[in-house]
């Protein structure tokens, strides 16, 4: 199959939509027909004072934002562009930036310190699981596990 060259907005909403399908979860409009709670391009006031919108967010769970591939050098800026829409998106515990081939994530709860975790695809799948991401993965996740469900990092 060929590489798909997408714009990056029909890109990560393209991929969001696979996410979903991978682990089972309804996608935002079967979730959320009304875009209320969880949706694409969630608008949102920016710390600021100006206009922004999140590329994937869902109220008291996640904001994610996505940026072209190459675009960057890192997603430092991405992640910068998620702090300034944060509180306003109801500050959502967990904040996830990607290029599709890079990540970083931050769970944002009180009383702990703030530190991104940052993976790729490759060196995730050369492990087979997310071992080293976090300080919680198991590096030999079983049938009955996720490799990572986040509930030891709270």
């Amino acid at each position: 199959m060929e590489r798909a060259e997408l714009k990056e907005r029909a890109s990560y909403q393209e991929h969001f939509l696979d996410l979903c399908a991978l682990v089972g979860h309804p996608t935002p409009a079967q979730k959320d027909p009304t875009g209320e709670e969880f949706t694409f391009e969630a608008g949102v006031k920016t710390t600021t004072g100006g206009q922004g919108y999140a590329d994937v967010w869902y109220k008291g769970h996640f904001a994610i934002e996505y940026k072209g591939k190459g675009k960057y050098p890192d997603l430092d800026a991405a992640y910068q562009q998620l702090q300034r829409y944060r509180e306003n998106l109801g500050n959502p515990p967990l904040l996830i930036v990607t290029d599709i081939e890079n990540w970083g994530n931050s769970h944002e709860f009180t009383d702990t310190v703030t530190v991104i975790h940052r993976f790729t695809n490759r060196t995730s799948a050369a492990r087979g699981d997310c071992s080293g991401c976090c300080t919680t993965c198991s590096s030999t996740p079983t049938s009955s596990t996720r490799p990572h469900d986040g509930a030891g990092d709270r």
